[in-house]
């Protein structure tokens, strides 16, 4: 017997739909798909609502009607940006912790501090370390100990 192909990975989308919680669909995003033998890789809208909330994953073959929605039964779940307001201390060893104080900092999920070395172009470094969360208004990371020398620009991020 002969195997049926997926539909081309190029008319394959991801359609992610903000539920109310009231039976109907206030919101949808799509952003387009891409498709494995075995899985389908999407890069997730930012917040649609700029609130956070959960979003049901379809996925949708076909850009033009007649589309062919299959529902995945996944579930994505928006969390709050997290924001920054100060870091401590302004100025710090290579290996030691600096202190971030913000808003939405979430204990859960894999939370990261982004430096960025303010160099010049050429010799310009971004590293990612985890960060040790205290609580949603209060993290921790410890800069490398081959972090480039000078100053630094700080960012935190939540799952990427």
């Amino acid at each position: 017997s002969e195997a049926k192909k997926a539909p081309s990975s190029r008319l394959a989308s991801c359609v992610f739909v903000w539920d109310s919680g009231c039976g109907d669909e206030a919101e949808r995003a799509a952003v387009h798909a891409n498709m494995g033998a075995s899985e389908v890789r999407c890069t997730t809208p930012s917040s649609m609502s700029g609130l956070p909330g959960i979003v049901n994953i379809t996925v949708r073959y076909f850009a033009s009607p007649p589309h062919l929605d299959v529902h995945t039964g996944q579930q994505f779940r928006f969390e709050r940006s997290p924001s920054l307001e100060d870091v401590t201390p302004v100025a710090v060893w290579r290996g030691k912790a600096i202190r971030l104080r913000g808003l939405d900092f979430a204990p859960a999920y894999s939370m990261r501090c982004r430096l960025r070395s303010s160099v010049t172009a050429r010799a310009q470094r971004v590293v990612e370390v985890a960060a040790e969360v205290s609580t949603t208004e209060e993290l921790a990371c410890t800069v490398p100990p081959n972090f480039l020398v000078g100053s630094a620009f700080v960012s935190v991020t939540a799952n990427g």
